[in-house]
């Protein structure tokens, strides 16, 4: 971030899920007293949604993505804020091209009021859709940069699924795409762990898959 007055840099926002040349940035908005700038494409055809309210404490608030496009370090990608609808148009491309509407429902947990702090715990949210097949957004805060990983443990208490998440900076809302499409129908609990720099953490919720 730097102050348009003196052209001086006031804050640095370091994004450790993906090499840094794969970022850049495709849209700013604003939604309400709210100010975000959109980082993406990276490798995986990811964007992420940057909390820049407080220009010298900027933060992540939102990952959306994987979307269907061969993104690389080449990849570019745009963002368009529709305020009086609540949508965002994303247009990316790499060797091939994609057009997507996120709906309202990449906004709704957003508050159009100014709220630039940084979560205080480490905080699993409701993972969407829930009852869900194959697939389902996890949903989680973090108040420092953690590596994040899954455990999911059937009614029996068998392990049945384990996965490495990746590596996120503090925000809040991060979100990520699980493919459960190896597990049979049921009800599972799974244990977010999040490792900082000094503290492993834990955080748990339940979700059903139907096929």
């Amino acid at each position: 971030m730097v102050n348009e007055a003196n052209n001086k840099i006031v804050a640095e926002f370091t994004d450790t899920e993906a090499p840094s040349s794969t970022f850049g940035v495709s849209g700013y908005f604003e939604f309400g007293n709210r100010k975000f700038l959109t980082l993406g494409p990276n490798q995986g055809s990811t964007f992420h949604l940057i909390d820049v309210t407080t220009p010298t404490k900027p933060f992540r608030v939102k990952t959306f993505g994987p979307f269907n496009v061969r993104a690389n370090a080449n990849a570019t990608g745009a963002i368009t804020y529709d305020p009086a609808n609540k949508r965002l148009f994303l247009m990316a491309s790499n060797n091939a091209y994609g057009s997507f509407i996120i709906n309202n429902d990449m906004l709704t947990n957003l508050n159009e009021d100014t709220d630039t702090e940084l979560p205080t715990r480490f905080e699993v949210l409701a993972n969407y859709p829930n009852p869900f097949n194959p697939t389902t957004t996890l949903r989680f805060n973090l108040t420092e940069r953690a590596d994040v990983s899954i455990e999911v443990v059937d009614v029996l208490g068998r392990v049945v699924l384990t996965q490495q998440l990746g590596r996120f900076a503090a925000g809040k809302n991060h979100q990520h795409l699980l493919d459960a499409s190896s597990l049979a129908s049921g009800v599972y609990l799974y244990r977010l762990s999040a490792q900082t720099s000094t503290t492993l953490l834990h955080a748990g919720g339940k979700f059903t898959l139907i096929k």
